[in-house]
Formats: structure tokens, sequence, C-alpha cells
């Protein structure tokens, strides 16, 4: 298995790699007994490290972005979390944050993508959806 999400952001919204970097870093810095990710900010790419394994966000706003957004809203329906999402806002969208990680086929690393999205989804300023 590999994770792989795309999180657009809404009009008008911008979002702070560094701020994210904080929020991700202090999740983990609450839960007791478990495995805190080294964090560090590769010239625009988060890179969250749990031992050998990585997960990765980088931050883009190139031209397809908003090709791609648009594709999405007229194809699919619900979130990464099946839930309906506000599909003007997304026709919109022309910045999003790819988040992905290393192949786990064992699945080690599953409950540590959720708690990486909901950091994500924290923000309120993103629609977020999987990724093939």
């Amino acid at each position: 298995m590999s994770y792989t999400h795309l999180a657009y952001l809404k009009p008008g919204k911008s979002i702070d790699l560094e701020t994210l970097e904080n929020n991700i870093a202090a999740r983990y810095e609450g839960m007791k007994n478990s495995t805190k990710p080294v964090i560090v900010d590769e010239a625009g790419m988060l890179r969250i490290s749990f031992n050998s394994y990585n997960f990765y966000i980088t931050l883009v706003s190139a031209s397809h972005v908003a090709v791609e957004a648009r594709e999405t809203a007229e194809q699919v329906d619900k979130d990464w979390a099946e839930n309906a999402y506000d599909k003007g806002a997304l026709k919109e969208s022309t910045i999003r944050l790819d988040f992905y990680g290393d192949a786990d086929p064992e699945m080690e690393y599953f409950n540590d993508s959720l708690f990486i999205l909901e950091e994500i989804e924290k923000t309120g300023d993103t629609i977020i959806f999987h990724s093939n």
C-alpha cells in the first residue's frame, strides 16, 4: 500500500508549510508511546520520517492544478472521507498539497497517514481526495 492524496486549497486560501510542520510535530508530541517523526523542510517539500519510512508533502501551484481541480469536480462526488464537498470551490482552486508516502505493504504507517491528513484537514481550507 502507498498513501497518495491531493489536498486542494479553497479559493483565496493559503497554507504555510512551516505552520503545518509545527502542527504535525505538536500532534506527535502530545501522543504518549508513539514514535515521533523527524520533519524536514527540503526546499518547499516536507519530509516526515519515521525511522526509514517517509511521507512527503509538496505545495504545488503550477497551471495544471487548476485544470485537474476542474476535472476532479466534474468526475468525483465525494472527498477522501466519502463526504460531499463544495464543487464550486474546487473548480476555482489553483493550489494544492500533494501528500504521499513510501510503499507500505504491511500498512505499518496507515494510522500515521491519517494523523497527517487530519492535520492538513484541520486548516479548514482544503478539499482532500485519494489519488491513484
